[in-house]
């Protein structure tokens, strides 16, 4: 008999588990997707929504202290450019180029050609 899908209280006492505060944030402590050398670590949990079966814990955050789905068309911008925030507070949608642009003001922006392996040429 196949289990059954966590409640949302569930999740997020699972959320906030594993979670640890620093200043206003809320920094995940759980499982992060590996990424290349320079690239920001997203944290990633397990979570059955619409068939999904894993999820960047802020996109969880977000869903789960708002009631709502993301909108398909945006992204989950960090307001403090912190991508192990789970903080509802600072978690905010938005297009792709404004959360590009934060990472850009914030200087911390990744481009494959400047910071990647094309970067040696």
């Amino acid at each position: 008999m196949p289990k059954p899908i966590p409640s949302k209280e569930e999740y997020l006492t699972r959320l906030i588990g594993r979670t640890e505060k620093d200043g206003d944030c809320l920094i995940w402590k759980g499982h992060t997707r590996p990424r290349k050398k320079g690239q920001l670590s997203y944290g990633r949990m397990s979570y059955v929504s619409d068939g999904r079966k894993t999820e960047y814990v802020h996109v969880i955050s977000f869903e789960l202290h708002n009631g709502r789905r993301v909108n398909p068309d945006l992204e989950i911008r960090h307001l403090c450019n912190n991508p192990k925030c789970v903080n509802p507070d600072h978690l905010l949608e938005g297009t792709s180029l404004e959360n590009h642009l934060d990472s850009v003001r914030a200087g911390t922006y990744y481009s494959y050609f400047r910071d990647g392996p094309m970067s040696d040429f």
